[in-house]
């Protein structure tokens, strides 16, 4: 499946411009494919094999989860009508599941997704568990992440991305590489952008034998993140919330706790056997940093990051504003590159302005 901005490249501002996009994860190969419809030259740098990066572990529906800033609504809008259209493609992965959202009070107010969502309705009483007085029901897509991981980096190199595995040490050593540079390396732009605002937020999750469960529920609250999302051949029952904790080790009582909860909701998933279980970091920030600055090298730097527990949620609309990112930052070099000199040295450099954000 091809999702091609242009069939031309006559008005691409991205051709003969290459770009270095730092991270393997859903956001890094979502903003890949993206730079190449805009006629980038495209290198991606993965540290780790995907099976081990925390996308994917995630239970990856479409729900804005664990994640902060105004500009989410509009990226998770973008990104619904993306994974629907992938869902299309049986070798994506994606499916689109209907399900229950749990709310706690009856007169609750509506979850900020409801304004994104083409179509929703509020749950009858016969669909609701009988300890919670309300609940919404909608359609979402799910992406089943050991799938669709591998599904778009295979889009990406068929649209021409050149894929490698190996570690950046700093984004000086990127600048090097080419002119632009994106940051999607998730938790590990703690130290490429030495942003102490970017946090560990631990989860964690079962994954259980499906049956015939069709159903999605959610009913989160707080550091009770229950959800239970059935996918092709298995089913994900998650999960937690824990900021600050780092180890990857399992923990027995959260885990037991995760399943608790989704039998009070599902009985018959106490049945369930349990195929295997995993710990995952999300990285979470106040607000996802979705910015470009200029460096003092000239080199542009497009950063991507923060997005909690909403990476597949916001991964297509994010992907779009860094690719007009660096098409507005190839722009502006391209007019200072074939301006006069005098009028060049005029310019002021962008190091010395604001950082750049779309909308």
């Amino acid at each position: 499946m091809q999702h091609s901005a242009t069939t031309s490249t006559k008005h691409m501002p991205g051709v003969g411009a290459r770009v270095l996009v730092v991270g393997g994860g859903v956001s890094g190969l979502t903003c890949a494919s993206a730079l190449l419809e805009c006629g980038f030259e495209v290198l991606l740098l993965e540290k780790d094999d995907h099976a081990r990066i925390a996308s994917s572990v995630a239970a990856a529906i479409w729900h804005p989860f664990a994640v902060g800033g105004a500009r989410t609504d509009r990226w998770a809008a973008a990104t619904f009508a993306w994974l629907v259209d992938c869902a299309r493609d049986p070798a994506s992965g994606v499916l689109v599941r209907r399900g229950l959202e749990c709310l706690r009070e009856a007169e609750a107010p509506l979850p900020g997704w409801t304004a994104l969502h083409p179509a929703w309705r509020r749950a009858r009483a016969d669909e609701l568990p009988h300890d919670r007085p309300a609940g919404l029901v909608f359609d979402a897509p799910v992406a089943e992440m050991g799938v669709f991981l591998p599904w778009l980096r295979r889009q990406a190199e068929s649209r021409g991305a050149r894929i490698e595995r190996r570690a950046v040490a700093s984004l000086d050593e990127c600048a090097r590489e080419a002119g632009i540079v994106v940051n999607c390396a998730g938790l590990g732009a703690r130290e490429l952008a030495h942003d102490a605002g970017l946090e560990a937020w631990r989860g964690s999750v079962l994954r259980v034998e499906r049956g015939d469960l069709e159903s999605f529920v959610l009913d989160s609250h707080g550091a009770e993140a229950t959800y239970i999302v059935p996918r092709s051949r298995d089913c994900v029952l998650g999960g937690s919330v824990e900021p600050g904790r780092e180890s990857l080790e399992a923990d027995p009582a959260t885990l037991e706790a995760i399943r608790a909860r989704c039998v009070a909701r599902l009985p018959r998933l106490a049945e369930a056997r349990v195929l295997s279980h995993a710990t995952h970091l999300r990285p979470w920030r106040r607000e996802v940093r979705l910015e470009a600055e200029r460096r003092p090298d000239g080199t542009l730097v497009v950063h991507n990051y923060g997005h909690g527990g909403a990476g597949v949620t916001l991964a297509r609309g994010c992907a779009l504003d860094v690719a007009e990112l660096a098409t507005q930052g190839r722009v502006a070099q391209a007019l200072l590159h074939d301006a006069p000199l005098e009028a060049r040295r005029r310019t002021p450099t962008m190091d010395a302005q604001p950082a750049m954000r779309p909308g």
